[in-house]
């Protein structure tokens, strides 16, 4: 009985750093898409891209 709560618990935190990892793309794509219709600089592009790294 333990085994399979232990199970869920492993596959409940393998969803949640997919998620924040897909969440992370997403930001990521996003302001590459800022950056290159002109409306982050490149210096803001890589200051907002390290607060999604460091996340």
């Amino acid at each position: 009985m333990n085994e399979s709560k232990q199970v869920t618990g492993i596959s409940k935190d393998k969803n949640k750093t997919a998620t924040r990892s897909d969440d992370k793309y997403e930001k990521f794509t996003q302001i590459a898409k800022l950056r290159d219709q002109g409306v982050l600089t490149e210096e803001e592009f890589e200051i907002e891209k390290q607060k999604i790294l460091n996340s």
